[in-house]
């Protein structure tokens, strides 16, 4: 299972508050996407797309921690050999 994003958290490069990114403002109406802190309202990371790419600009975010996804370890199954069926039982 994954992590949703918006359990990410960021802490703002203006006032140190570390916050959950889906707790900051959105401003979509911009020509990027841009995300400001709910403490005190300076932009944190822009995102824009240009030419094929996703462009993040996270100049007021001082750190940004996203949860890793889970993984499963599975076991290796036991490898099956060929048997000799006039071999005698194991």
């Amino acid at each position: 299972m994954s992590s949703h994003r918006t359990a990410a958290r960021s802490r703002c490069a203006s006032c140190g508050t570390t916050s959950m990114v889906g707790q900051h403002h959105l401003y979509a109406d911009a020509p990027a996407l841009v995300l400001s802190c709910p403490t005190c309202s300076e932009v944190e990371p822009r995102i824009a797309s240009q030419d094929g790419r996703i462009l993040l600009e996270q100049r007021g975010t001082a750190l940004l921690t996203v949860p890793a996804p889970q993984t499963v370890v599975r076991e290796t199954p036991p490898r099956l050999t060929a048997v000799d069926a006039d071999a005698p039982p194991r």
